[in-house]
């Protein structure tokens, strides 16, 4: 059996969204945005726990799928973040 996978996503967004969200992608940037706040709090939560950027790369890519350099670029991301953050406290009383 044939299926029109995009007939199928669009009746499927339509069952779910009705006409509130005629286009995607809003839905797609949320989601990505989500999923980019997920990943950098289990960076920081395995890092917290002391394992090596080995290990955090295989968890991360067998639970997002992702390859190893998006996973290095969350990462540094992250690292940057944290930077940041400790120069920001640092002439804090």
């Amino acid at each position: 059996m044939c299926m029109d996978v995009e007939k199928l996503k669009r009746h499927i967004h339509k069952e779910l969204f009705g006409e509130r969200f005629p286009d995607m992608s809003p839905i797609r940037e949320w989601k990505e945005k989500q999923q980019d706040a997920v990943i950098g709090h289990s960076i920081k939560i395995m890092r917290r726990y002391g394992l090596s950027d080995t290990d955090i790369v295989q968890m991360l890519g067998e639970k997002f799928f992702l390859t190893e350099e998006q996973i290095k670029q969350h990462m540094e991301h992250e690292t940057s973040l944290s930077n940041n953050q400790k120069e920001e406290h640092k002439g804090c009383p």
